[in-house]
């Protein structure tokens, strides 16, 4: 191909990226504190609108003031550009582009790419016209082509370091902005990968992100998320689908701040053209990674146990989110069978490529206990490192609910089994509770754990202990007359008659064994109830409630205060409402409960982890 067939072939385009050039330009007027390269010129932007603009913004640094599109404006228009060469709304586009100084760096390394490449063109369209001169002597022409393509030193040459490194020093110095979360601690801007078996309700997991995005909701039922714009490329369901689905989750009337593709073309270069035309959009999510690779030819993923193609399709996702500065969420499938207890990273369909590309790993297995998940996550900016968490299917919402972490989650369950076994057979040691719940409940814990969880609930007043034994009854109490219903709901015992006060409590009650047709009930618990009561000397004659039927309100009235008293911890608190009311409490929303009380001034922290009413 001869010089001027190579001309007229990009004559249309003449290498300029108006949109490196505009991006460039509204940068320096969005972000007046963002530094002016010191090898960027006018002379490397070819629109000539584009060169007017830059030497105004140029003129206003030197000067040390500020180049706001307000006041370039006021010097384009002194200077006679404006109405003339540059309208106002050209002035406006270009600000739109200056979406962040982020990316600075790359935009001017276009220009000065498309700027050289304009200037070899020249060299070529004159080295062109002297080749035909023949008063010039080939071997002359010959040598002067051959030094300057060598020297590759153009009018903006590209001997640049194409590796540029940063001394530790000077990143010591650099101020980075704070990780931005959509869903704080899960979902993070960069890439955020979802994986599960087939059928376990990915794709609502991921629609429940974009919803609580989209609405300023909470994710996961309990997790408060800030309102940003999502885009959802759903590649496997059809827009009926979609909307039966988001009616069920309780969006029945939508959202303008969500948006539905259903149809992809042209992979990750389409999804840069749809952001820089909507940069509002900080939120997407891709519904299935394969299925989107493969409307790229170039990105498509045809093995995804191939390294090279799972990882180029990932990275070329997460440039594209580093350079807009968003998070992308991407649906992936988990191998058949689990490998082992964990739901980890190692069980994500596909290479090791594709787990380590991304920022964040967030992982589905079934559990044993219907509709509930072991949630692993993972990621790059996890200070604490990997953790599992349950999630519980709730049919009210169609999404995923937050249960707790699986340590804590498994701890209250064992517990609870602890609890039941023992009123239901008396007082028994460590020995004697682990073998009655490996039978009834198909405990499978060692007489280590079992002796452990035994002291925790000691120590939070769930247990009794003497000797070897343990009770949720206190050891050597008269076993109480039960009363009616009727007639009376606490009971009081014998007055002290050297110090005339009472030891009496009142005390939680439970159903007898005779039914609730019966109205009567049993007398359970006396110190703690005493405890909780001695606040004030009425209290103890109050009528006591059956927890076991309290609404949400009195159970929250109840801990609060029980905090009167006994400092607690956030896991101590969940378990006390859950024991009365199964279900109602989990650990991020006790601990944003806490945080507004204790922000409010009724509740203070004791210790390194416990919490009490302030006096």
């Amino acid at each position: 191909m001869n010089v001027v067939q190579v001309k007229r072939k990009n004559n249309d385009k003449d290498f300029q990226d108006m949109r490196s050039e505009l991006t460039v330009l509204g940068v320096l007027m969005n972000y007046t504190d963002a530094a002016l390269p010191e090898d960027l010129t006018a002379d490397l932007f070819c629109d000539l609108k584009n060169k007017i603009i830059f030497n105004a913004i140029a003129s206003l640094r030197a000067r040390g003031l500020k180049s706001d599109l307000l006041t370039v404006t006021a010097v384009l228009r002194d200077g006679g550009y404006i109405g003339n060469t540059i309208d106002l709304g050209y002035l406006t586009d270009a600000t739109n582009y200056g979406i962040s100084p982020a990316n600075m760096a790359f935009y001017v390394g276009r220009l000065k790419e498309d700027a050289t490449r304009r200037s070899l063109m020249a060299f070529l369209e004159e080295a062109y016209k002297t080749a035909g001169d023949r008063s010039q002597d080939i071997n002359q022409v010959f040598d002067s082509i051959k030094e300057v393509i060598q020297a590759k030193t153009f009018t903006y040459g590209v001997k640049e370091d194409p590796n540029p490194t940063i001394k530790s020093s000077d990143l010591a110095k650099k101020v980075f902005p704070e990780q931005k979360w959509v869903v704080p601690g899960l979902v993070s801007h960069g890439i955020n990968l979802i994986a599960g078996p087939p059928k376990i309700r990915k794709s609502f997991l991921t629609l429940g992100v974009l919803i609580a995005a989209g609405t300023g909701g909470r994710a996961f039922g309990s997790i408060p998320v800030e309102q940003q714009n999502a885009l959802y490329i759903s590649l496997e369901d059809d827009e009926r689908r979609l909307q039966h689905r988001q009616s069920d989750m309780g969006l029945t009337g939508g959202s303008d701040n969500i948006e539905y593709a259903t149809n992809w073309t042209g992979g990750c270069e389409a999804l840069r053209i749809k952001l820089s035309q909507r940069p509002d959009i900080k939120v997407v999510a891709i519904d299935t990674l394969f299925l989107f690779s493969d409307t790229n030819k170039n990105r498509r993923i045809k093995d995804m146990n191939a390294y090279a193609e799972t990882t180029s399709a990932t990275y070329a996702l997460k440039q594209v989110a580093n350079e807009f500065g968003i998070a992308i969420i991407v649906v992936s499938h988990t191998r058949k069978g689990l490998m082992g207890e964990s739901a980890g990273m190692e069980n994500i369909l596909g290479s090791q490529g594709l787990a380590g590309a991304v920022d964040n790993i967030l992982v589905l297995k079934k559990r044993e206990e219907k509709d509930t998940v072991d949630f692993y996550v993972n990621g790059r900016d996890r200070v604490d490192g990997e953790k599992t968490f349950v999630l519980k299917w709730d049919t009210a919402t169609c999404n995923w609910a937050m249960e707790g972490n699986r340590e804590e989650v498994e701890l209250g369950k064992t517990q609870q089994f602890i609890v039941d076994w023992l009123g239901d057979n008396g007082a028994a040691t460590p020995g004697g509770i682990l073998k009655g719940l490996s039978k009834d409940f198909g405990y499978a814990g060692s007489i280590g754990t079992i002796g452990n969880i035994l002291s925790r609930m000691v120590e939070s007043g769930k247990l009794y202990h003497e000797g070897t034994q343990y009770s949720v009854e206190p050891f050597g109490a008269e076993k109480p007359v039960a009363k009616s219903v009727e007639s009376v709901d606490s009971v009081e015992s014998k007055e002290d008659s050297r110090s005339g006060e009472s030891t009496g409590s009142t005390v939680n009650a439970k159903k007898s064994e005779e039914g609730p047709e019966s109205g009567v009930i049993c007398v359970v618990d006396f110190e703690t109830e005493k405890k909780r009561r001695q606040t004030t000397a009425d209290d103890s004659k109050k009528p006591e409630k059956n927890e076991k039927s309290a609404s949400p309100a009195q159970l929250v009235d109840a801990l609060f205060e029980y905090l009167s008293a006994f400092p607690m911890t956030i896991e101590e608190m969940v378990a006390y409402c859950n024991q009365h009311k199964s279900g109602f409490m989990n650990v991020p929303m006790m601990e944003s409960f806490i945080m507004e009380m204790v922000t409010a001034g009724e509740i203070e922290k004791k210790g390194e982890n416990r919490y009490i009413r302030r006096q």
